[in-house]
């Protein structure tokens, strides 16, 4: 006979390969720090940014789930935004606005061709 030992008998520790039980083992606590950061993401957005609720619930069809969904996150905002936890929000709100105020110089290459340009209007 070719080899005298069963494949299934080797360790694979001698490979280089884990034990299928740790391979498991790390598999689950992989897991379970994913799942724990996507629910801490999604509590944490849920908290500073419930007008993105309001705003998504306002798209949903106008049956009864959507008009549920509307009110529960339209009294979820208010209670945020009593609580100032959407002050984060609006001052990076507030700083776009002004940033989108201030006065820019017009970029030569996409200005139009003044040769091009329509006569003025009489």
């Amino acid at each position: 006979m070719l080899f005298d030992t069963d494949p299934a008998d080797l360790d694979p520790e001698d490979f280089g390969y884990a034990h299928p039980d740790e391979e498991e083992a790390a598999a689950d606590k992989a897991r379970g720090y994913a799942s724990r950061i996507i629910l801490i993401a999604t509590l944490f957005l849920a908290v500073t940014n419930a007008a993105s609720l309001v705003s998504w619930s306002s798209t949903l069809n106008p049956d009864w789930g959507g008009r549920t969904m509307r009110v529960l996150s339209q009294g979820w905002a208010g209670q945020m935004s009593e609580l100032h936890l959407d002050l984060f929000r609006n001052q990076v709100r507030d700083l776009w606005a002004a940033f989108a105020a201030l006065p820019r110089k017009p970029d030569p290459e996409s200005s139009p061709d003044p040769g091009l340009a329509a006569p003025p209007a009489e």
